[in-house]
């Protein structure tokens, strides 16, 4: 019998290491709507607003895969990729948005919340789009979601 090892982080420490989520082949595309983004949105507000920061978001299942010799490792997601791809893009729309202010005030929290935001959400490895992402969705979701990650990046 295999043991299973169980983690409880917080949503930084599970994206702020050189791994990479990955989304096995038999996985559904990306599919939440609007009502699904509400949901995770307003526990993320709750969250913030207790100023203690702990909330359980749900579980996010992955299985280990291999290490490269860059030093990333993979995992596969089982389950809560959806909730991961989610996560991963609204840090994108809030680093988005701290980038379009940038010009327009002068405060250093943009350029942290830019700078932690791209660390957060890649790997600092651009030669290589399937280690830069530290969540790789499915193939189909896959140009989409690295051109939202990684600004001006492209598959080729």
């Amino acid at each position: 019998m295999t043991a299973i090892d169980v983690d409880k982080l917080v949503v930084r420490d599970l994206l702020n290491s050189f791994r990479v989520y990955q989304l096995p082949f038999f996985q559904r595309p990306y599919v939440w709507m609007e009502s699904r983004w509400e949901t995770l949105f307003d526990d993320l507000k709750y969250t913030y607003s207790k100023k203690d920061y702990s909330h359980f978001l749900g579980s996010i299942l992955t299985v280990a895969g291999k290490t490269k010799a860059s030093g990333i490792s993979f995992y596969y997601v089982v389950d809560g990729q959806q909730r991961l791809v989610t996560l991963t893009l609204i840090l994108c729309a809030i680093r988005d948005l701290a980038q379009s202010y940038m010009g327009k005030f002068k405060s250093s929290n943009l350029e942290e919340i830019v700078s932690t935001a791209n660390l957060i959400l890649t790997n600092n490895y651009p030669k290589n789009y399937t280690e830069r992402c530290k969540v790789f969705p499915t193939r189909i979701d896959c140009p989409d979601y690295f051109r939202i990650v990684v600004p001006g990046g492209n598959l080729s």
